[in-house]
């Protein structure tokens, strides 16, 4: 063999050997190319089945799923008012109103109409009520203080309808946030003397409050021998909280639950 043929079949031996080789390649390739088309083709059929944007045989149009997904979201917002209405409903206008003149002229007019009603139901009051020396000028604090005023004025109420011989004392308690931020817990303090049947009236409608947001957080009753009986009572108002009010969740014991409990317990009751 000439030089320039043995050249030329080396040469021709490389050629054939580098077009088997990327026949081997392409051969590979190409089974892996028909694995991915394949597992495209079955995503993209289970994609139509039931995400297809407009109609599918066996699936449902996007646009249908996301309408019955909004129209699900409603519902559970609207379950949720309904369920803050009945416990944890808003105060009324007048008790939300931050003028000052204004929330002057509440405590006034509340405190005259508890004051003509239990004399007229011959139950002696305190000398003097919270608020009587009138509001703060801090926007936030008087708010703050007529969402207090709202909730003696309701507690006083029931006294006067249950038959409470005296209302010794009413003092402001304390107040507290759950720890969303969003309800706000109000308390107050009242001593009562009061007879064994105005008590359970009084324990009964306390406990039945829930429309006006009140709930009973503790009792502590004292029997004396002439058939009187003296109650002290923490009452709470469980109210849509407001920002200005600053109030911080409540403290518990480590391992302690929180008081109440149930129906109670969301109203800030206590067994």
């Amino acid at each position: 063999m000439t030089p320039e043929r043995q050249q030329l079949a080396i040469w021709g031996g490389g050629a054939g050997a580098l077009v088997l080789i990327a026949v081997i390649l392409l051969m590979v390739r190409g089974g892996s190319l028909n694995q991915a088309q394949s597992r495209v083709r079955t995503a993209h059929a289970a994609y139509e089945k039931l995400y297809h944007p407009d109609t599918a045989k066996d699936g449902r149009p996007v646009a249908e799923v996301l309408h019955e997904l909004a129209a699900a979201k409603d519902r559970q917002d609207d379950a949720l008012r309904r369920g803050e209405n009945l416990l944890v409903p808003e105060l009324p206008k007048s008790y939300q109103d931050a003028d000052l003149v204004r929330g002057a002229a509440q405590v006034s007019a509340d405190h005259n109409a508890v004051r003509k009603k239990a004399q007229a139901q011959n139950m002696k009051l305190p000398v003097a009520l919270p608020f009587d020396g009138g509001l703060d000028r801090d926007e936030s604090l008087r708010t703050r203080q007529l969402a207090y005023l709202y909730l003696y004025r309701a507690v006083l109420d029931h006294c006067i309808t249950a038959g409470v011989t005296k209302v010794q004392t009413v003092a402001i308690g304390g107040g507290s946030a759950d720890l969303s931020g969003a309800y706000a817990l109000l308390t107050c303090d009242l001593d009562l003397e009061l007879s064994y049947d105005a008590t359970q009236r009084l324990l009964t409608a306390l406990n039945q409050a829930s429309a006006q947001g009140l709930g009973l957080r503790s009792i502590d009753l004292l029997h004396n021998r002439d058939g009187k009986q003296k109650l002290k009572l923490t009452v709470g108002l469980l109210t849509p909280n407001r920002p200005g009010w600053q109030l911080k969740p409540e403290k518990t014991d480590a391992g302690a639950k929180p008081a109440g409990g149930g129906r109670l317990g969301r109203l800030g009751g206590g067994t």
